[in-house]
């Protein structure tokens, strides 16, 4: 480029040679060639567009006709990567506008040439593409080649899946797989006696059925962990202050209507065990059903295992019996509240009635029966926690934030941790969760 940034003007030696008309005609040509490149330089150089191009693409320089073309096919190979950055369309026209710099010939070669090179740019990333789906493929049947792979359930298969599916490098596949991997051994870890309890089933429906009592012991565990991260979420969001006004009173009374609760059903309790003993299977019904209307609340899970047996010593009398009594306690309890329909629990619960009807032991049915009763909690705690979030993001005062670290403070007492199936996302910029227009709850 010119010192100036302009073309330069005819100097003295030029003005000498329009005054000496006696030139050879070999020197009128050398003459006129000189001064015809001088023109086009001034031309060219004057388009600030054109300038600012040829400053951009500095390797591209002015060379005589015949070495031109041999050097151009060079050119475009050695700076293809600054003429990708460039829009394809865009810098093909402009070079084409350059006509008194390039000679036409030239321009078709060098066109072509430029669109072969980013036609082959194209395929090698197609090519790549291809290349990364063939990997992630691999990975995938990886995935559900693993040992224990079915202990994670439908459901976290799934996600794991859709993961893998989200990532394109060897790296994040691998983390994917290291991560499946340490999730079934810990699984496997917290089970050690699941494997000889399994061995001693007696046929494949009781093998069944105890599969789905151990995963359901797994994510009741997963279920407690979950729900304290999500409640310690939500008291970090409220600032939560140390004791909030009238907590004391508010505890006793919430003590005073536990203990109320727990008196009504050890009587309970008390009389089916008395009806058991006089083989009295109407009363025993009735009482049944009346312990049944307690399910949500924390004294029944205290005393499960004696509600159970008594279950189970109905069992023992009456399987058809114990089978109807199952069914309507299920019902009973999709109607607490907050109520669930049949279409917000799992595809597989769905037809829980069908079910027990065609259950052939007492075993599988109860574990149907606690299956689904912990698929009623997972939903039910959804429920109940969406509505404490939804609180938290409309809480502005101390007063209506006192009152959602009073439920909280509830729900962490009630004695359901173990029912607690869902973990909480949140995204905020202003760092106040309770004002984030993106707030969720997914279940396991």
């Amino acid at each position: 480029m010119w010192p100036s940034g302009k073309a330069p003007g005819l100097g003295p030696g030029d003005r000498e040679f329009k005054s000496r008309p006696n030139k050879s005609e070999t020197e009128k040509k050398k003459a006129e060639a000189k001064m015809q490149e001088i023109n086009e330089a001034h031309s060219f150089l004057s388009d600030e567009k054109k300038r600012r191009l040829y400053e951009q693409y500095e390797s591209i320089e002015m060379i005589d006709m015949e070495k031109r073309r041999m050097d151009l096919a060079e050119v475009v190979e050695a700076s293809i990567t600054k003429i990708l950055l460039v829009e394809k369309d865009e810098f093909i026209e402009e070079v084409k506008s350059s006509g008194s710099f390039y000679n036409p010939r030239d321009l078709d070669d060098f066109n072509g040439h430029l669109k072969r090179t980013l036609k082959k740019a194209e395929m090698l990333n197609e090519r790549k593409k291809n290349l990364i789906d063939q990997e992630r493929n691999n990975f995938l049947q990886q995935l559900k080649n693993l040992t224990g792979w079915n202990l994670l359930g439908e459901e976290r298969q799934n996600e794991i899946i859709e993961e893998m599916k989200r990532n394109k490098t060897t790296d994040q596949f691998s983390d994917v797989l290291e991560m499946t991997k340490k999730e079934i051994a810990k699984i496997k870890g917290g089970n050690e006696n699941d494997t000889n309890y399994l061995k001693t089933a007696a046929n494949s429906n009781e093998l069944q059925s105890r599969k789905r009592e151990i995963l359901d012991v797994i994510r009741a565990t997963r279920r407690q962990k979950v729900l304290s991260e999500a409640i310690q979420k939500i008291k970090n969001a409220l600032n939560q202050q140390p004791v909030i006004k009238n907590g004391e009173l508010r505890e006793i009374k919430q003590k005073r209507a536990k203990k109320e609760i727990t008196g009504k059903l050890d009587e309970l309790i008390r009389q089916a065990q008395t009806a058991i003993a006089k083989n009295d299977l109407i009363t025993l019904e009735k009482l049944l059903n009346q312990i049944e209307t307690y399910q949500s609340d924390s004294a029944y899970e205290e005393r499960k295992t004696d509600i159970e047996r008594l279950f189970q010593q109905l069992a023992s009398v009456s399987l058809p019996k114990y089978r109807e009594l199952t069914i309507n306690s299920l019902d009973e309890f999709l109607r607490q509240d907050p109520p669930l329909s049949l279409d917000e629990l799992e595809k597989a619960n769905q037809n829980f009635a069908e079910q027990i009807k065609n259950a052939s032991s007492a075993e599988e049915i109860k574990n149907i029966k606690n299956s689904v009763s912990n698929n009623i909690n997972q939903g039910r705690s959804n429920k109940i926690v969406v509505n404490l979030i939804n609180q938290a993001k409309q809480a502005r005062t101390e007063e209506e934030k006192s009152a959602v670290r009073q439920k909280i403070s509830e729900l962490e007492n009630s004695g359901n941790k173990t029912k607690q199936p869902f973990t909480i996302n949140y995204f905020s910029s202003s760092g106040d969760w309770w004002n984030s227009d993106y707030c969720w709850l997914t279940a396991y």
